[in-house]
């Protein structure tokens, strides 16, 4: 997932997920991102629940996030593997 700020869009944040059957972004607006503990959540989280309304055009799907909440869990941990 990829983080992204627009300069133009104060506080605006884009989530962007690139999947293998289609794209999907997470669109966070200022009312969202206002709270300084959201900042926080989204840069340093490694995953992300996004709750909103959900909108499929042209085959891209959008989640305009009304709440965005860090995922915390010893099972989704991720290790590296190293297969050399």
């Amino acid at each position: 997932m990829e983080k992204t700020s627009l300069p133009l869009a104060e506080q605006l944040v884009m989530l962007l997920v690139s999947r293998v059957t289609a794209p999907v972004s997470a669109i966070a607006l200022p009312q969202v991102m206002s709270a300084p503990v959201v900042k926080v959540t989204v840069v340093r989280s490694k995953f992300l629940l996004a709750e909103g309304i959900l909108q499929n055009q042209d085959g891209v799907i959008h989640i305009k996030a009304t709440r965005l909440t860090a995922l915390v869990d010893s099972a989704m941990e991720l290790r590296s593997h190293d297969f050399h």
